[in-house]
């Protein structure tokens, strides 16, 4: 496919048009089902489901264009010798936000027939864990090894969308056995997603500890290699306990934003570990988001009547804030490497 991009095309042009594919599907089924409602109950005929036949296919044919996209930009920069740290923080970085929007936009395929928006909490968070542990393991032997179970996630994730809309949401409810749906298969399939990848992981970093033929190599101590998993699970305890303990039932009022929300956060973090990998500087031990989250989180329980309020203007503050970040960094990294974001031109000396 890569072929077929003119060489004149940025590789971050090719990434960030791959992830605008991502969080289309994601803001077109957010206008449809915003509750994560609309197909439950709407059984296997489409013609009463609130979401139209066409927005399934659409997703599909966005999931698999983005999905294609991000698998050629590296191949890009390397056929117009443009690679840079740049472009591995943007694609990385951009990963790391649309990982959130898988499980939240198949959530709309399934409903809420046997699983609340509660229950999507640990699916969420495992999909999540799966994306950081393939950079934590960078982090750790300075290689990455994208885990078997990530090309299959993404393949199965189009096909649930082109099958959704072909037979219907109903078809997520056949029992495969007794007890057991469809639906509650592929969930199980989601949370197995950091199970799976995590041992092979400590496996690649075994290997790399034990290789002594090479000339460079990356040596960390425990404590080292273990302080990035700090913010993740602090970040994971903080939004279970939010969830856990809301006293208005927050995220089965609103499971879009809560978990929009996670995301952000995650990718914070996961963009943070990357540029420490890449600068060779040890990670940072928490998040400046967890800050403004704690204390959202504690004015969530003293303020329980104004709790929706609190968590939008969380929403705004870490989005504004993870924004600013970002692309404060890239310029930054832009302006060392004299280069532009999303042209090959070189700026003029």
């Amino acid at each position: 496919m890569v072929s077929l991009c003119p060489q004149w095309v940025a590789p971050n042009l090719i990434t960030i048009t791959g992830w605008l594919f991502i969080l289309s599907n994601f803001l077109l089924l957010s206008y449809y089902d915003w509750d994560v409602t609309a197909t439950t109950g709407s059984g296997t005929s489409l013609v009463r489901s609130p979401i139209p036949r066409w927005v399934w296919f659409y997703c599909s044919v966005g999931h698999y264009l983005g999905y294609a996209l991000d698998g050629i930009d590296g191949k890009q920069a390397r056929r117009t010798k443009s690679s840079t740290p740049v472009g591995e923080l943007f694609d990385h970085g951009l990963d790391s936000w649309a990982a959130i929007l898988l499980p939240v936009c198949l959530a709309s395929v399934f409903g809420r027939w046997h699983i609340s928006a509660s229950d999507d909490f640990w699916p969420c968070v495992s999909v999540l864990g799966a994306f950081y542990v393939s950079h934590w393991e960078k982090y750790v032997t300075g290689v990455m090894y994208l885990p078997w179970l990530y090309d299959i996630m993404q393949l199965a994730c189009g096909f649930c969308y082109l099958a959704t809309g072909i037979w219907g949401t109903g078809l997520w409810q056949y029992e495969l056995l007794p007890g057991l749906l469809i639906q509650q298969l592929l969930v199980w399939v989601l949370e197995l997603a950091f199970i799976g990848s995590f041992p092979m992981s400590l496996w690649n970093i075994y290997c790399h500890y034990s290789n002594r033929t090479d000339p460079h190599p990356r040596r960390l101590s425990l404590l080292q290699a273990l302080l990035p998993w700090s913010a993740f699970v602090v970040m994971t305890m903080l939004f279970w306990v939010w969830h856990q303990f809301s006293l208005t039932d927050i995220v089965e009022k609103e499971p879009r934003i809560f978990y929009f929300v996670l995301g952000i956060v995650f990718s914070n973090i996961s963009c943070r570990l990357i540029i420490s990998q890449m600068s060779d500087q040890p990670c940072q031990l928490l998040n400046p988001l967890f800050l403004p989250l704690l204390l959202s989180l504690s004015l969530s329980f003293l303020y329980q009547h104004i709790e929706l309020n609190i968590l939008w203007t969380y929403f705004f503050i870490s989005l504004t804030a993870h924004l600013h970040y970002g692309v404060s960094v890239v310029q930054q990294l832009c302006s060392h490497f004299n280069i532009y974001c999303f042209s090959l031109q070189k700026k003029p000396q």
